[in-house]
């Protein structure tokens, strides 16, 4: 029954595999400078996408060198060239400067990446659910812990995107239409997984941010922005091993290009989450107002 009771069979896997997999790692990513571990852990996740990570980094530098090995690390993890080449261009020297000594103060102020931490790791708990009750349990906590997040800054996207993660996976879509908007109008983008309808059906992730929309797999980038994209609308239902999935199109026009593309929603694989998705990408990567 693992993830069963609010996504069905292998719709559940792909998310319950990125959330486990990217569990505590978000809010630590944004160091200064960033860490290789850290680093080769937010690109396996997939919770952010390329034009996000090379933005971190050039704002605030790596801390170690990119050699052949480490070239090897990251793209084994998954890195874009764009990822790689930033690396390696925005390395940030280690300073050792001697800090002054000082009195540890004790404090019970909180911290807004530390409950982004607390949250993700109880939404995480979602992977193991078993009753409804615990799913709405856990959906609880997660929303107060990032209310209390977004009370420290409510200008950072993070704990909108949580918000958003939860009420997906609780299947209440107003609710998570308007954390993700939220996010996406703070800076951020959401990722989505999604099975590409072409050939053998595979998974790729959806990153729809403000006037620009990314297609990310294991193989490929594709990045549009504004009126690139275009016509989306609903198909009909698809057959996915035993499940019947809604099926979502849009098309694409980019150098002299034009593509179709098919896919079903990778959270629920409902109608109710592809129209969510397709007015997210209407409202924001193509600017429809």
């Amino acid at each position: 029954m693992k993830c069963r009771i609010f996504t069905r069979s292998v719709m559940a896997l792909s998310f319950c595999f990125l959330l486990m997999s990217s569990t505590g790692v978000l809010a630590q990513y944004k160091g200064n400078p960033v860490k290789k571990e850290k680093l080769v852990k937010v690109i396996r996740m997939k919770q952010l996408s390329t034009r996000e990570i090379v933005a971190v980094i050039k704002t605030n530098g790596v801390d170690f060198k990119v050699t052949p090995l480490i070239e090897a690390e990251l793209s084994g993890a998954g890195a874009r060239p764009e990822v790689v080449s930033a690396a390696a261009a925005n390395y940030r020297a280690p300073t050792f400067q001697k800090q002054p000594a000082s009195t540890p103060i004790e404090t019970t102020a909180e911290d807004y990446d530390l409950l982004f931490d607390q949250g993700y790791n109880t939404l995480s708990q979602m992977a193991t659910v078993t009753s409804l009750d615990q799913a709405a349990q856990i959906s609880r906590s997660v929303i107060e812990i990032s209310n209390r997040a977004i009370k420290l800054d409510p200008t950072r996207p993070d704990a909108y995107k949580l918000i958003c993660t939860n009420h997906v996976l609780m299947r209440n879509f107003v609710e998570a239409q308007s954390n993700c908007q939220s996010a996406v109008d703070r800076g951020g983008s959401i990722a989505f997984p999604v099975y590409h309808l072409s050939g053998t059906p595979h998974l790729e992730t959806l990153y729809i941010g403000k006037d620009s929309l990314s297609i990310e797999s294991n193989q490929k980038l594709f990045q549009f922005i504004g009126r690139e994209v275009s016509n989306l609308r609903n198909e009909n239902d698809y057959d996915l091993g035993t499940m019947k999935v809604a099926v979502f199109s849009m098309q694409t026009y980019k150098d002299g290009r034009q593509d179709i593309w098919n896919y079903t929603p990778g959270n629920t694989g409902t109608t109710q989450e592809a129209n969510m998705i397709m007015q997210l990408i209407n409202r924001n990567s193509i600017g429809n107002r």
